[in-house]
């Protein structure tokens, strides 16, 4: 388990084609019309967003992107979307080794809009539901 931060354009274009199949029924199934998948590569591409994907060499067996939220008094990592297979053999590895990086980027918090079903992974390893989202269509 190796996670790569696609920090740089090349990193982005080299990566990116075996990033997107994880991250496509996030985006079809999940999102609710919040994005699609080329506006999370634009995102990432303008340095809005970051992509990280998890690999086993150069297979990516998971992929996330996630952006910055300044608030007032915190920094915080919202993870736009986080698909893939294999997360129970590498979820603790990898929070460890991206909390670290996200403390280095001055980050205090990581939190995700998300389902019931993906709430209930995520408090497996440690997040805490803060909010109920609400939403009224216009």
């Amino acid at each position: 388990m190796k996670p790569l931060f696609l920090t740089t354009s090349e990193l982005l274009e080299a990566w990116w084609s075996r990033a997107e199949p994880h991250l496509l029924p996030v985006v079809n199934e999940a999102a609710r019309g919040e994005f699609s998948i080329e506006d999370l590569y634009i995102l990432c591409k303008e340095k809005r967003a970051t992509c990280v994907v998890i690999t086993e060499g150069d297979i990516v067996t998971l992929a996330a992107v996630f952006e910055f939220i300044y608030y007032p008094k915190i920094t915080a990592c919202n993870v736009m979307a986080m698909g893939g297979s294999g997360w129970d053999s590498v979820a603790e590895q990898f929070f460890i080794t991206f909390k670290e990086w996200l403390y280095g980027m001055g980050v205090t918090v990581i939190e995700a809009s998300c389902s019931s079903v993906m709430s209930r992974l995520l408090r497996r390893y440690g997040f805490a539901k803060t909010y109920e989202v609400v939403r009224l269509s216009i």
